[in-house]
């Protein structure tokens, strides 16, 4: 596998309005995208890109359970999942569409 950078790291919360105000109001981060719909958010922070999504099954991990996950930019993404579950790799190795 050929990890080429960090693509964004993600955390999860059970409120997200109050964590988009904390990353936005009190560290000043640039606020790119916002889905209170979607209970999502994403804050510019180069050479990556902080998420933050509310707990939802649908979500790598959840509160309580380590809450962040790194997402890795690698030239073939089934090949690197393959690679990794073949090795033996520990926790979840998941792919985003």
């Amino acid at each position: 596998m050929n990890a080429q950078a960090d693509d964004f790291v993600i955390n999860t919360d059970t409120d997200l309005s109050e964590s988009v105000s904390f990353y936005r109001d009190t560290l000043g981060l640039e606020l790119e995208m916002l889905s209170e719909e979607g209970g999502f958010a994403e804050f510019a922070l180069p050479p990556t890109t902080l998420a933050l999504g509310e707990a939802d099954p649908q979500m790598l991990v959840s509160p309580g359970e380590g809450g962040t996950s790194v997402a890795m930019a690698v030239d073939d993404v089934e090949a690197a999942t393959e690679e990794l579950r073949n090795d033996g790799t520990h926790g979840r190795v998941d792919q985003f569409p």
